[in-house]
């Protein structure tokens, strides 16, 4: 392995360690990254990932990326953590509606033929 592919995956672990408690907290499921905040996985935009890549490369500067510019290494890395951190099918049912809306006094339940166009709620308390 080269120095600048090894440099990139030191930087991608980094990144995991630092941001996303050691790659437990990012996901890339069905083309889009996700990120646990600690309550809930919310979408993270690839340039709100470059952000973060381009914060931990100004701390982890190093020889081996002299003469490389930041651009390249950022996309680079961020290319690295969706195949580090692929899953394949959405896993955790992310993009499926839940079945149910806890409010103040009770719950919405959805019946049976809900569908984002109309249906029908079910009140339970």
């Amino acid at each position: 392995m080269d120095s600048m592919n090894h440099s990139s995956m030191d930087l991608l672990q980094a990144v995991l360690d630092a941001a996303f408690a050691g790659g437990a907290h990012l996901a890339y499921t069905d083309g889009a990254l996700r990120r646990f905040t600690g309550t809930h996985w919310a979408p993270l935009s690839d340039a709100e990932l470059g952000g973060v890549v381009l914060h931990r490369l100004s701390l982890e500067a190093s020889t081996n990326r002299v003469g490389q510019r930041s651009r390249t290494i950022i996309r680079e890395v961020i290319e690295l953590l969706k195949m580090h951190r692929a899953t394949g099918a959405d896993r955790s049912r992310l993009d499926e509606p839940r079945p149910v809306i806890n409010v103040a006094n009770g719950e919405l339940w959805r019946l049976p033929g809900f569908s984002a166009g109309g249906g029908s709620f079910a009140w339970a308390k």
